[in-house]
């Protein structure tokens, strides 16, 4: 019997061949396992850039900050800077809401009674006098701040003779200071004003000072609306609280009776002007 004839020589060739064969089977297993637990989560969790540029594309939120840190809602900075914008509200001067008026003008004329429409008379013309002025600026405050002097608030109404309210008639004034003097260089204690919606009108001053030969007095041009020359020209003269005067010889129906200011602050008093157009 010749070696490979024998029983251990065949167990012996078997036992080899097994081994090959177990040694070939784990090689080839290894060569289709994944080389890394690394490599493995690297494949599995990578953006996949062609999925991420056609989101773009869709218009997909992604989660790139806004210029504020905040995420993308889909909406542009200028978009949402436009929105901002428009929940400011303005004024018609364009200037923010909640701009204050000249304090207590406005308000007390258009908290005035209405006139009384009995027995209207045009109100009485009154010399311009050699002290008036062209092209005052248009204020009702004409106070000069520092300057002496009682604070004056007049208020009214601007009528025709049928007591119809004359809206954006205009009201140039002119007077002296505490001192009796007139500004005839500049504006001082000058300037015009409109009437409103209601034909109201209120301007604020000081009590004019008198000079020799005259009383305390304001001057006046009253246009009506729309007009150039004044339909009116006159003069409003005072009777104080305590019911002196210096106005002898001066129109009744020009008088105006001053009480103290209901803020406590200087004297106040109302005349109604009646113009005759026709």
């Amino acid at each position: 019997m010749s070696f490979h004839d024998s029983i251990p020589a065949r167990a012996a060739i078997a036992l080899v061949l097994a081994i090959t064969l177990s040694i070939t089977l784990v090689a080839c297993g290894a060569n289709d396992a994944p080389s890394s637990a690394v490599d493995d989560l690297g494949s599995a969790g990578a953006p996949d850039t062609t999925t991420l540029a056609l989101e773009e594309e869709a218009g997909e939120p992604g989660v790139a900050p806004t210029s504020h840190g905040a995420e993308a809602s889909g909406a542009s900075e200028e978009e949402s800077e436009a929105a901002a914008d428009a929940g400011e509200p303005e004024d018609a001067t364009g200037d923010k809401e909640g701009a204050p008026a000249e304090p207590g003008v406005d308000e007390m004329a258009a908290a005035l009674p209405p006139p009384s429409c009995s027995d209207l008379a045009p109100t009485p013309f009154d010399a311009e006098g050699p002290f008036f002025t062209p092209d005052t600026p248009e204020r009702a405050n004409l106070r000069e701040p520092g300057d002496p002097g009682t604070p004056l608030r007049v208020v009214g109404y601007v009528l025709d003779t049928d007591c119809r309210a004359m809206p954006n008639a205009k009201l140039d004034v002119w007077q002296t200071d505490d001192a009796g003097d007139y500004d005839n260089e500049g504006y001082r204690y000058r300037g015009h004003l409109f009437t409103d919606q209601a034909g109201t009108y209120a301007f604020d001053t000081i009590l004019p000072g008198t000079y020799p030969g005259r009383p305390r007095h304001i001057h006046l041009h009253v246009h009506a609306p729309g007009e150039a020359e004044p339909t009116l020209t006159s003069q409003l003269y005072f009777r104080l609280p305590d019911g002196t005067d210096d106005t002898a010889g001066v129109d009744p129906a020009l008088m105006v009776d001053l009480a103290e200011e209901p803020q406590g602050e200087g004297l106040a008093g109302r005349f109604d002007f009646v113009l005759e157009t026709e």
